[in-house]
């Protein structure tokens, strides 16, 4: 399995809490609200319920763990935000998501794609092409 950036189940949930010490009591319902709402199609094609899907996840590892298998995570690394700042914080919990996500495996690779966001396969190919192959490889040698 290789994530290029992939969205822990935790992450929504845990991106609220993080966004609650920048924002007063008062819009923390507005802020959980926003983040679980379903964008128009305008702006989001897909129209997905992103914390319905992550509960559904969280509950789907919860009853079936993932079996053994060859894990690769790549993860951006190449925005930088000013330090103290919310998008700083949510960086920082993103890096940690994606610390706990390459965690699901023992022996898995976690590589920080530095010159990329969120669209590594379109900024760094290479590297992308370079972990499936090592992936793919492993599974065969299985």
């Amino acid at each position: 399995m290789v994530l290029i950036d992939g969205v822990h189940p935790d992450y929504h949930r845990r991106s609220i809490e993080v966004a609650k010490r920048f924002v007063p009591p008062q819009l923390w319902d507005q802020l959980a609200a926003a983040a679980c709402g379903i964008p128009p199609v305008q702006v989001d094609a897909e129209l997905m319920d992103i914390c319905r899907a992550e509960a559904q996840t969280r509950a789907a590892l919860a009853a079936h763990p993932l079996h053994r298998m060859p894990l690769a995570v790549i993860t951006h690394g190449g925005e930088h935000f000013p330090p103290g700042s919310e998008p700083a914080a949510q960086e920082r919990l993103w890096q940690q998501l994606q610390n706990e996500l390459a965690a699901m495996q023992p022996g898995s690779v976690h590589v920080i794609a530095t010159r990329s966001g969120h669209d590594i396969q379109h900024e760094q190919p290479a590297l992308v092409f370079a972990q499936l192959r090592r992936v793919v490889t492993a599974v065969r040698a299985s």
